[in-house]
């Protein structure tokens, strides 16, 4: 969009030509612009998802995202104002998608697979990366820069039909899933129906007394039975695809360090990631003289070394786990202390080697061991307390979403002469937010449930008293 490129006129003279003559803080602020909405979602996000189910949900963001992806090359052409109008929507959509996923992970993710389904989610993000910047820079060369917004647009549309007909909020209501499958669920996920009703429907009858039991089974519907003796019978089931509803505790998510550290951990690594996504392509082609091709596809190769990374990482997480080497704390710890003190020493190298050769050698350890920090922070929500999952990552990736607000506006205002030196600056501001998150997240963190997590699961269930007979009690059955 505003990279020159070669025009020839009816006299035969070729000239250079941009589409848009930004200065570096106007394309600040429109590479800000999504985030001005995206922030505002995050909460509403992990609420509704919570509420209303976190597919259905999902799906809506990404599918309207895609939709106004469509719009941007004729608003860009209008005003630059209306893009970044257009920019904020875009991001009020597309915030409530990672808070979303926290709730289909909180019913579909047994504790001891979480991180490695987790961190093969979330690394989408970072083949989509991949994918991306290549793809898009060879679109951008041979096709114009609006064709990137329609291919992607396009693409968005289609995933959404995918997602709709292939992905349920609840295993419940998933029609291809196995009895084995729902039950292992439902024990892991500590959601198993409760099984007194069968034992009651097996129980001996020997009296002619008459009693009514009104439960709420998975068919919501009433039982009668005959029973001779007599005892106080409390049947407990959910409804089979009833949502569960919590009350979040606000007031414990703001006075619990643990959950401070998760925040502060996710802040920081946005902070690395919306850096160089921001910016990358314009410090290699500004600093390195590379085309806008070459840049876009170097650029993509820490992305593409981190999305592998991460497959083994969980994995790994998931087995000190279960194989208790480690505590789950301690793992949680080590990875993503490991992730942003690797990041911290490769960013502040890769500001003094500026070399094409050294500086994408030390981005891609700096991106590509960024990798370890997602096992570990992007699923401790789910450590916390998984009923409150969706909320609290909402509530993270609110703060985690302030540097891809913040990073292209500090970039712009020191970046203005394009020179190395400017540049140093950028890369020292994110090794030492690296540091400090680092240093955080060591001391504060935990992946023990907390107290206040502890809630309701065990007396919160709904029972009903249907009958009184002091000789038999069905708990005991």
């Amino acid at each position: 969009m505003t990279s020159p490129y070669n025009v020839t006129l009816e006299n035969g003279t070729t000239v250079e030509k941009t589409d848009f003559d930004w200065d570096s803080k106007t394309k600040g602020l429109v590479l800000s612009s999504f985030f001005y909405g995206y922030i505002c979602t995050q909460l509403l996000g992990g609420w509704l998802g919570n509420r209303y189910g976190g597919a259905k949900i999902y799906m809506l963001g990404v599918s309207t995202t895609a939709l106004l992806t469509l719009l941007t090359p004729p608003i860009a052409n209008t005003s630059v104002y209306y893009l970044v109008f257009l920019r904020v929507i875009e991001g009020v959509f597309e915030g409530v998608t990672y808070p979303c996923m926290h709730s289909v992970w909180a019913r579909w993710a047994p504790p001891s697979e979480r991180s490695a389904m987790a961190s093969l989610a979330f690394s989408g993000s970072y083949v989509g990366t991949v994918v991306a910047l290549p793809v898009s820079g060879m679109l951008s060369k041979h096709c114009g820069w609006p064709s990137v917004f329609y291919v992607t647009g396009v693409v968005g549309l289609i995933w959404s039909v995918v997602w709709w007909y292939q992905v349920k909020d609840d295993p419940e209501n998933d029609p291809r899933i196995s009895e084995s499958e729902l039950t292992y669920l439902r024990d892991t996920l500590g959601n198993r129906k409760n099984e007194n009703l069968a034992r009651l429907v097996r129980l001996k009858q020997t009296s002619c007394s008459y009693m009514k039991i009104g439960l709420k089974a998975d068919f919501g519907q009433e039982h009668y039975r005959k029973c001779e003796e007599e005892s106080t019978m409390r049947l407990t089931m959910r409804k089979r695809g009833e949502k569960e509803k919590h009350t979040h505790p606000w007031g414990e998510f703001v006075k619990s360090m643990p959950v401070w550290a998760v925040v502060m951990a996710h802040f920081c690594e946005n902070w690395g990631f919306y850096t160089l996504l921001t910016q990358l392509p314009t410090f290699m082609k500004d600093t390195l003289n590379f085309d806008l091709q070459k840049a876009g596809f170097l650029s993509s190769v820490p992305y593409l070394v981190m999305a592998i990374i991460m497959q083994f990482a969980g994995h790994l997480s998931d087995w000190l786990c279960n194989k208790k080497i480690m505590s789950t704390t301690n793992v949680r710890k080590l990875f993503n202390c490991t992730a942003f003190l690797s990041q911290t020493i490769f960013m502040m190298l890769a500001s003094y080697l500026l070399t094409a050769t050294g500086v994408v050698t030390c981005l891609v350890f700096a991106v590509g061991l960024g990798a370890l920090a997602w096992p570990a922070f992007s699923v401790n929500h789910l450590d916390l307390a998984p009923q409150h999952a969706s909320v609290l990552m909402g509530m993270s990736n609110t703060f985690a979403t302030l540097p891809g607000i913040i990073s292209p506006l500090i970039s712009g205002y020191i970046v203005t002469n394009k020179s190395a030196e400017e540049w140093k600056v950028v890369f020292y501001i994110a090794s030492t937010i690296y540091l400090i998150g680092a240093i955080f997240y060591c001391i504060f963190a935990s992946a023990e449930r907390q107290p206040w997590a502890v809630e309701k699961d065990e007396k919160g269930d709904k029972t009903e008293h249907a009958y009184t007979n002091n000789g038999l009690s069905v708990d005991k059955l």
